[in-house]
């Protein structure tokens, strides 16, 4: 896989996603002195080279009232495994 061509307006792009990923196209084009088809184009290609890999969502749950969280691992085991625990 051929590595993507990544130049300096990409890596100011990069730098104001991750301190805000809410930013909208129209500002960063704005900071940017590039026209927004120009800034969508960039990010599109980001997304599509995987230079973004993903986009996540971080939950606070102290304001969703949640005083604990819990992780559950689930193992299934299989039909010999069970009978080792039997």
């Amino acid at each position: 896989m051929k590595k993507p061509q990544v130049d300096a307006k990409d890596i100011l792009i990069l730098n104001m996603l991750a301190n805000n990923a809410r930013l909208q196209n129209k500002e960063i084009a704005a900071q940017l002195k590039l026209s927004e088809p120009s800034t969508l184009t960039r990010v599109n290609n980001l997304i599509s080279n995987e230079v973004i890999k993903e986009f996540k969502t971080i939950l606070n749950y102290e304001k969703m009232m949640y005083t604990h969280k819990t992780a559950a691992i689930i193992h299934y085991l299989h039909k010999d495994e069970q009978e080792l625990y039997t």
